[in-house]
């Protein structure tokens, strides 16, 4: 992986949940509204392939999936 990725943008990364903590608490990213919640539910999801962060250093394994539709993430922590 390369290094000069950055961290806060690596799902399962100290540094990523970090960043969403303080992204909550300084209102740049807020809690889906309840049209975008109901949209979720109703959706005949169509995912797009799993991604994964295998092989970043000091990262809990995460794969992810996202729903082009209705934009739902679905996320799975495999076992090695």
């Amino acid at each position: 992986m390369d290094e000069k990725y950055l961290r806060h943008l690596i799902l399962g990364t100290v540094e990523h949940e970090q960043y969403l903590t303080d992204a909550y608490y300084c209102g740049r990213i807020a809690p889906p509204s309840i049209i975008q919640t109901l949209k979720q539910k109703l959706c005949r999801h169509k995912f797009s392939l799993w991604c994964t962060n295998y092989g970043v250093q000091d990262a809990v394994l995460i794969n992810q999936r996202i729903c082009v539709k209705c934009g739902k993430e679905e996320v799975s922590y495999p076992t090695k």
